[in-house]
């Protein structure tokens, strides 16, 4: 085991770092804007003397979770057979994993999301997964998302990774690498539990109990936090009433940003602080190299296109501009400065996150590992899903500049790909489509390849 050898292995690297990665599940770029997240997150960080980089232009590796945090923490899932990977393999050290072995410092893990945890994957080692393996210190839940919802803040898995964090950090002389995965503050279901009150959620609540999928004489929190009852309020709208998407737009829309702010504060911002606040304590805020991104978005209810005609009103499915922009918090801003510098970001158009283990690893002096595969150019960017919820067919796009190719089993088809400025936002279609973009859409198309479809 590496704990036994670890003492021994020559150390590189700024030993001192401390590197945190705090995962935002479901938070696009386009909801981050109208809800003000650079500006509440910069606020937070000026209070503790530091600064932070609002990155624009990421997109994301993947429309859902498993495979978007696979393919930014685990670098050699971008390329070859392994793109087709839902979750790392057992024996890939993650971008934390490199770190922390280089820099001979501590690693810990806390999810809030049970996609993250060893439920139903394979074990690697001693009570540890594809998604823990190589951590010191982990949490984790292997509960959905309806039951985690009534779980105290003390008792998540974050809470615990962050009081875990705070006993590492008195040895000063040792790096401490942290990841965190926080789930409600992005917008991600269940919704409408919390304030059933609002004016979209009495909405919605009044069209279940007129479509037969509720009673008025049931008590509308609890069924709220009834995955069954969404996932038939979903069916309803996105395949039975498909073609009234503008009337679901708003709703969906709303309901997702109330999500967003009505936790963004306990389960962002007050952990942010509380991690700031103990660097603070142990005099070790030079110390800190932050990334905070969204994993993916989350649709306001769209066509989905290619040959169907039903509606994504989450984010299964092909990336779309809510689902595939995200954003990407960066302290100090120095480094994405440099980031910039050394043609991982750009913002002057796409880049892709799976770049940022590459300015991780270089923002605490370690060597990029040979096994990773060289940082997808900037300018451009592709985003596919072979295995979301729902055993979605493989799906996926190719942007370059304000174009994108887009594609789901085959059926392939160039289009305008720009961040949303609100939830009314319709792709427009492609007065020119270069080479290098239609070569995605070639069959078999790439991302059928990357998936490993015949």
């Amino acid at each position: 085991m590496w704990w036994l050898v670890l003492g021994c292995a020559e150390q590189v690297g700024d030993t001192d770092a401390v590197v945190v990665v705090f995962s935002i599940d479901t938070l696009g770029q386009t909801m981050a804007n109208q809800t003000g997240w650079c500006e509440r997150v910069s606020a937070i960080m000026a209070e503790h003397g530091l600064d932070l980089a609002c990155l624009s232009g990421a997109v994301t590796p993947s429309s859902w979770t498993g495979e978007a945090h696979t393919r930014m923490l685990w670098p050699e899932n971008t390329t070859g057979s392994a793109r087709k990977n839902q979750y790392p393999e057992c024996g890939q050290p993650s971008v934390m994993e490199t770190i922390r072995d280089s820099t001979g410092g501590t690693y810990i893990f806390g999810a809030d999301n049970s996609v993250l945890s060893a439920s139903g994957k394979e074990s690697c080692e001693l009570f540890r997964s594809v998604y823990t393996q190589g951590s010191d210190e982990m949490w984790e839940t292997h509960m959905a998302a309806t039951n985690l919802a009534l779980v105290a803040e003390e008792d998540r898995p974050v809470a615990q990774a962050i009081e875990a964090f705070g006993r590492w950090l008195p040895q000063e002389e040792r790096s401490v690498t942290l990841f965190l995965n926080t789930l409600e503050p992005g917008g991600h279901e269940p919704r409408c539990w919390q304030d059933p009150g609002t004016d979209a959620c009495v909405e919605l609540w009044e069209i279940a109990v007129n479509a037969g999928l509720a009673s008025a004489g049931d008590d509308p929190v609890d069924k709220w936090l009834e995955s069954e009852f969404y996932e038939h309020l979903l069916h309803y709208a996105s395949v039975k009433k498909a073609t009234e998407e503008d009337r679901w737009r708003p709703l969906f829309w709303q309901t997702a940003t109330e999500t967003v702010e009505d936790f963004r504060a306990e389960k962002f911002d007050q952990r942010l602080c509380e991690l700031l606040d103990l660097l603070g304590e142990h005099d070790r805020l030079d110390d800190l190299r932050l990334v905070a991104f969204g994993d993916h978005g989350e649709n306001p209810c769209m066509l989905r296109g290619l040959g169907d005609d039903t509606l994504n009103c989450g984010h299964n499915g092909i990336t779309t501009e809510y689902t595939g922009f995200v954003p990407v918090y960066v302290s100090p801003a120095s480094l994405a400065a440099g980031w910039q510098e050394a043609g991982l970001s750009t913002d002057a158009g796409p880049w892709s996150t799976m770049n940022l283990a590459h300015g991780l690893v270089d923002s605490v002096s370690v060597p990029r590992p040979a096994a990773w595969p060289e940082p997808w150019p900037v300018g451009t960017a592709p985003s596919w899903t072979c295995q979301s919820p729902g055993n979605s067919s493989a799906s996926g796009i190719f942007v370059e500049g304000e174009v994108a190719m887009r594609c789901r089993e085959g059926n392939c088809d160039a289009s305008g790909f720009v961040l949303p400025a609100d939830h009314l936002y319709r792709p427009s279609e492609a007065s020119e489509v270069s080479a290098s973009v239609a070569a995605y859409g070639e069959a078999p198309d790439w991302f059928s390849v990357a998936c490993g479809v015949d």
